[in-house]
């Protein structure tokens, strides 16, 4: 596996290093609080807190889901744990469930045993699974799937029960990875057991139409037929399929039996019985064959995919990303190609799974190749764009803004979203990184160029306090499925201190111009006199909310000089003539 597909997740020890002669850039950010360590537990008796929190995720349109940890007042190892819903636009927070507590519907004596992580959609309803124990559960029918919104709570499904739409003595012994579409279809994968049922056969997905009466209906399963695919083509496994926004399931499926061989076993599938790319098959415009798959991601009528191709005129592996849409694939990069940012000796080697978002916005991350490039040192690239073309954020041994002298070391996986910002952490190297200042969380976007939103061992403020990051944790989403941020920009994030846990929230810059919002500091998504005012002030008082620019613009360097002034005016006087202020 590609070293650059690891877990979005970046940390580092308490201690607080101080890069001489920088002060953090992030100032041009204002970042508030959504959720903290040692705050009231909403929905709990008063005196229960947070204690710790798990990176919450939300969706295009606001709404957040977290599991966080409790202590205080009565909590103990039995009700220590819940899980909470906000609704970023209202800055209201509501309790979804407790550890300790009855399920709703369930019998007296039954209580939640331990939670799952949560899943939410646009209009709030939230999804998790559950353990529970007391009168009458076993270990085998200890597992639920519960749905929350606005007004109620039920069980959707449970271990032990009959199976929906299978023979009868079938079971549910199990239930997983629940998502919830937009479109308010909901669909969760489960394991069988009983006669027949083994590892080959025991595994299936339900998908369940939006309404509180809807029945789960078995969408598919192992060595159940394939739609769309002549009679005894049955599916061998499939990967954790997702839904589009309007609930139809996408995912990459393994195939047996028929005409089915080695060589074409591998599609691409929705649930509408549309195979979108099969293994075997050519690629638009050249002589290769498809000869493995990602597993696919979405945006709408869009689907993003890494493949590995075969080349007959070579036994090179080769790779691409590409995108199917209305029946056609249209290839976004390719392996032996390169791109007007590289290079002429430096092209596209491998590619990591894409992740996209509304208007067919899409970013990936690619290795290079060429005579230019050092391998683990300046080989990885992180590119973003859309199906009209891409370019390159970041690329490891590159420059990382704000950071003299310090470059990328290792890149994660990115998130996107419609508003075009591109989110990513990052492991460092270079002048004065240590073990407590290696990690960072960054944010691009074409207005604005790459910009730090956070470093582990950099104070910044998040509230109305002054926090030093060990950890920065993002969700990577999308897919209709929650994610980091919302379609406008605003990114949540969680940072963890010391002595606690804090999710983040702040509006990321679409413009270079856009500094202030109502409380004089960060971006609101408007350029207007406010920015002009707040950069006239701290330019004169040389503030690093003035720091606009670098050398390589347009990344700031933690300076305030005549290049801030002329980028700012010439980003202002654009932004404002275009919109029409």
């Amino acid at each position: 596996m590609s070293r650059f597909f690891g877990h979005p997740i970046v940390a580092s020890s308490a201690a607080l290093v101080v890069l001489a002669g920088t002060t953090a850039a992030t100032a041009q950010l204002n970042q508030q609080l959504t959720a903290s360590s040692g705050s009231q537990a909403a929905g709990a008796p008063s005196g229960v807190r947070i204690s710790q929190l798990n990176a919450p995720a939300i969706t295009a349109n606001g709404q957040m889901v977290y599991l966080a940890g409790l202590t205080g007042v009565g909590v103990n190892s039995s009700n220590g744990n819940a899980i909470f819903a906000t609704n970023l636009n209202t800055n209201t927070t509501r309790m979804l469930a407790r550890q300790g507590s009855r399920p709703a519907g369930m019998a007296a004596g039954i209580t939640l045993s331990a939670l799952g992580t949560p899943a939410i959609n646009a209009a709030g309803t939230a999804l998790y699974t559950a353990t529970i124990a007391g009168t009458g559960v076993t270990s085998l029918n200890n597992k639920i799937l519960m749905v929350s919104d606005a007004t109620s709570t039920r069980v959707l499904a449970r271990s032990g029960q009959d199976a929906p739409g299978m023979n009868t003595g079938i079971k549910i012994s199990d239930i997983q990875l629940p998502m919830i579409a937009p479109s308010g279809h909901i669909a969760y994968q489960v394991t069988f057991s009983g006669s027949g049922m083994w590892n080959g056969t025991n595994r299936g997905v339900y998908i369940v139409n939006p309404g509180a009466g809807s029945a789960p209906s078995l969408a598919f399963r192992q060595s159940g037929q394939v739609s769309g695919m002549p009679s005894g083509v049955t599916w061998a496994s499939f990967s954790a399929p997702t839904m589009t926004p309007s609930g139809q399931l996408l995912m990459l499926g393994f195939m047996q039996g028929g005409s089915v061989s080695a060589a074409n076993d591998a599609v691409i599938w929705n649930s509408g019985g549309q195979v979108l790319a099969r293994k075997g098959d050519g690629v638009p415009g050249t002589s290769l064959t498809f000869s493995s798959f990602s597993s696919p991601t979405v945006s709408g009528s869009n689907v993003g995919f890494m493949a590995m191709l075969s080349d007959p005129e070579s036994a090179q592996n080769k790779g691409g990303v590409f995108l199917a849409s209305g029946g056609s694939i249209q290839t976004l990069a390719r392996s032996g190609q390169a791109n007007s940012s590289l290079d002429t000796n430096t092209n596209w080697l491998f590619f990591g799974q894409p992740a996209m978002a509304a208007g067919g916005k899409v970013a990936f991350l690619a290795t290079l190749t060429g005579s230019a490039v050092a391998p683990g040192a300046s080989d990885v690239c992180l590119w973003g764009g859309s199906s009209a073309g891409v370019s390159q954020i970041a690329r490891t041994g590159g420059a990382v803004p704000s950071c003299p002298g310090v470059q990328f070391d290792t890149i994660d996986q990115p998130s996107i979203a419609a508003s075009g910002h591109v989110v990513f952490t990052a492991r460092l190297r270079g002048s004065g990184v240590t073990a407590t200042n290696d990690s960072g969380l960054f944010a691009y976007h074409a207005g604005t160029g790459l910009i730090l939103v956070s470093r582990t061992g950099r104070a910044m403020m998040a509230g109305t306090a002054s926090r030093t990051p060990v950890e920065l944790q993002t969700v990577i989403g999308g897919d209709g499925r929650a994610t980091c941020m919302t379609e406008t920009g605003s990114l949540v994030y969680l940072l963890r201190t010391s002595t606690g846990a804090m999710a983040v929230r702040t509006m990321l810059p679409r413009s270079l111009a856009d500094i202030a919002d109502a409380s004089g500091r960060g971006a609101d998504g408007v350029v207007d006199q406010r920015d002009l005012a707040a950069f006239m002030t701290a330019f004169a008082a040389g503030s690093q909310l003035a720091d606009v620019t670098g050398a390589s613009n347009p990344t700031r360097d933690a300076q305030v000089t005549q290049a801030d002034m002329q980028t700012f005016m010439n980003s202002y006087n654009t932004t404002t003539v275009s919109s029409g202020r």
